[in-house]
């Protein structure tokens, strides 16, 4: 609607509003400029060389009705109000015959608020201006990475600019010819879980682009669809909270107290764990274990009659052995040294007295074992064992 051209220390800015406030503000600064936009004033002497136009006949009579103290946020937030709604030469009609001389006034004739009914189902979508058809192509998540706020918005107003995300994972994105399928790149902004799907054809800018609302969400949706339970078993320590020399429990005694366990697992976790319990708390976002492993929850379970630790996985597809290695290493650390060293400290109440619970001790036969491995035993690890499935 409105052509905005903005120098900054011998920097451009081509662009056009209306923009959304968070783009505009990335651009201004890839120029240099971080005041707020609201700071921005219109006038001629402004620190900033700002020339607008438009080739639009309301989009001329808005600029001859603004003000030099008018800012740059207020024009936008016009533009966004004007872009869609009665038709242009309706709208310059009703601006022209007014006595409106600056961008308050201008709002005023036509609300100073965009209507937004709640009631209403709301889709933030990119929507093409007379397509001349509709084929949606199929494509596949060859990786989806989730990325800060600014490095989204920094693709997002610019994705025909190389970037190094894009550069890094350019390798993942070509199209098959065999079955019409075009493999991208699915970038995910952890502020808001909105995201661009990006097929480069191998190149270090975005040549084919979408954005994808929600796509946090369908994401996560897809993960715990496609999900296959794995559970992992460990020893379990259970001790009676007494000061006395003999106080452990033997796991053939220990399955009496499985519901008090439970129930105090159940008490224990947090909130922001419900969905993916200790993988919410996975800092390696965006890496193989990440993408495959959507949840995993302490837990346990009597086995021939003896009570055992278990850590019940969600995993779509397979870990390859170094992702195995790397998933094992975090779930004993969490064992050895987070969510399993908080737990035990909480005494268990029971009708005799309280124990406390352990998923992770020092002793050598301490391991963490892949169900279709494990035959109610936990022997000491052999030196010869593949170091992928013996920890």
């Amino acid at each position: 609607m409105i052509r905005v051209i903005i120098e900054n220390e011998n920097n451009e800015l081509h662009t056009g509003l209306p923009r959304p406030m968070d783009y505009l503000a990335a651009e201004l600064g890839s120029i240099g400029i971080t005041k707020p936009i609201s700071e921005i004033t219109l006038e001629k002497d402004s620190p900033y060389k700002i020339r607008l136009s438009s080739d639009k006949v309301f989009g001329q009579a808005v600029l001859e009705r603004i003000a030099p103290y008018d800012n740059l946020a207020e024009l936008n937030r016009l533009c966004c109000q004007l872009y869609k709604g009665h038709d242009d030469t309706f709208k310059a009609e009703i601006i022209n015959e007014s006595n409106a001389n600056c961008i308050q006034d201008l709002r005023s004739l036509f609300g100073t608020e965009i209507p937004v009914d709640k009631n209403k189902f709301v889709i933030h979508a990119q929507l093409d201006f007379e397509p001349k058809y509709l084929y949606p192509s199929r494509c596949v998540v060859e990786k989806a990475l989730t990325i800060p706020h600014e490095d989204f918005m920094r693709i997002s107003v610019a994705p025909m600019k190389p970037d190094t995300i894009i550069a890094k994972f350019a390798d993942k994105m070509f199209y098959d010819h065999s079955d019409d399928t075009e493999h991208c790149l699915l970038l995910i902004d952890r502020d808001n879980g909105n995201g661009i799907l990006v097929q480069s054809e191998g190149s270090e800018y975005a040549k084919q682009v979408q954005f994808i609302p929600k796509a946090q969400m369908l994401y996560d949706n897809y993960r715990q669809e496609h999900a296959k339970e794995v559970k992992f078993y460990c020893p379990l320590r259970v001790v009676y909270d007494i000061d006395y020399e003999d106080n452990e429990v033997y796991p053939e005694d220990a399955a009496v107290f499985y519901n008090n366990i439970k129930y105090a697992l159940a008490e224990f976790e947090e909130p922001e764990e419900k969905a993916r319990g200790l993988m919410h708390w996975y800092h390696n976002s965006g890496d193989g274990v990440d993408d495959k492993v959507w949840s995993a929850k302490m837990d346990v379970e009597v086995y021939d009659e003896e009570l055992v630790g278990v850590i019940r996985t969600e995993i779509v597809g397979e870990l390859t052995d170094d992702e195995m290695r790397t998933f094992k290493d975090y779930i004993t650390g969490q064992l050895a040294d987070g969510a399993g060293e908080s737990f035990e400290q909480r005494p268990i109440g029971t009708p005799g007295s309280d124990i406390l619970v352990s998923f992770w001790n020092s002793d050598d036969n301490w391991q963490l074992i892949r169900e279709d491995e494990f035959d109610g035993e936990f022997p000491e690890p052999d030196e010869d064992m593949d170091e992928d499935f013996s920890m």
